[in-house]
């Protein structure tokens, strides 16, 4: 199921790909932002077309090494063809439940990634092997069960909405995901767990 979803948000093209180039790291992952510093090795897993990775790549400068990695490759050769002019940023299709990498990384990332996978926890811990000893790990995710709106929608709005976290649900992925992170990370053995969110 994993593999689908995977491939099937992959399969995103032509205007849907506008959502994806207008993140940036300091509007979409606000918290790694904080933490990078020159000379960095990031990976950035379920990059997309790249627009947070080429933010990493900028702070991290030429001496660091930063790694962007998406399931699909149509999004990967985007990644390359809008970033790939960046000093120490490279771009590879891989898949997150198969990290090629072993204790390689000062930070493991990933942005709104976990919210569609089925088995996280899985996800979660090839990256933390990916990452070095001492290193971090470091996401931006949602909870989409505690969504608000102002003004409130048309009954059919929140109708919809219902409809697709239950589509969500029943294809195996957590709605609340954000919030299950912590618990999580010490299921993995992780006890330092900072959530600005909490």
């Amino acid at each position: 199921m994993d593999t689908n979803i995977a491939r099937n948000r992959a399969e995103l093209s032509g205007k849907l790909t506008i959502v994806l180039d207008s993140r940036s790291l300091t509007n979409s992952h606000k918290r790694l932002s904080e933490i990078l510093s020159k000379g960095m090795t990031v990976l950035d897993v379920g990059c997309g077309t790249g627009s947070i990775t080429r933010g990493i790549a900028e702070m991290v400068g030429p001496n660091g090494r930063v790694v962007g990695m998406d399931s699909n490759p149509n999004l990967i050769e985007k990644a390359r063809q809008d970033h790939g002019d960046i000093p120490g940023l490279t771009f590879e299709t891989g898949d997150i439940y198969n990290l090629p990498y072993e204790g390689q990384f000062d930070i493991v990332t990933s942005a709104r990634v976990l919210v569609w996978l089925s088995n996280p926890l899985k996800a979660l811990h090839m990256m933390k092997s990916a990452a070095k000893i001492g290193g971090r790990i470091v996401i931006a995710d949602y909870n989409h069960e505690k969504i608000s709106w102002e003004p409130q929608p048309p009954a059919s709005m929140i109708s919809f909405y219902y409809a697709y976290l239950k589509w969500r649900s029943d294809a195996g992925m957590d709605n609340a995901i954000a919030d299950q992170l912590p618990a999580m990370f010490r299921d993995l053995g992780i006890e330092e767990i900072n959530n600005p969110s909490a």
